[in-house]
């Protein structure tokens, strides 16, 4: 795992899994993700949704939600974004979601 810690704000990674993985953040999400998956699948289980994460697919992890990860592949690859603070309109809470991207879009997330 390549980890960039910019300070407590902010932490950007390439996860890197060998084979099939479980991550329980049942207690909830220690920060907001935005991912990017470039190699396999995932199934994301909330109390609300279920998301199934194919290649190419962007998608996004609110802070403090709870829910258990589960990782596919023979190798599983993807970045992640987390951040503590999410600004938007009128404070809309954003829910657990795949994020509709461009290939610009995912260009510019692979670079950073």
């Amino acid at each position: 795992m390549n980890i960039a810690l910019f300070d407590n704000n902010f932490i950007f990674n390439k996860v890197v899994f060998k084979s099939y993985h479980y991550t329980d953040h049942t207690m909830g999400s220690p920060l907001n993700y935005l991912a990017y998956m470039i190699k396999g699948r995932a199934k994301i289980v909330s109390d609300k949704r279920t998301l199934n994460i194919k290649e190419g697919d962007v998608f996004y992890i609110p802070l403090h939600l709870p829910y258990e990860s589960y990782w596919y592949g023979e190798e599983i690859v993807f970045l992640s974004f987390g951040f503590s603070e999410l600004f938007t309109p009128e404070n809309e809470e954003l829910t657990l979601q795949i994020v509709p991207c461009d290939k610009l879009l995912k260009e510019k997330l692979s670079r950073l």
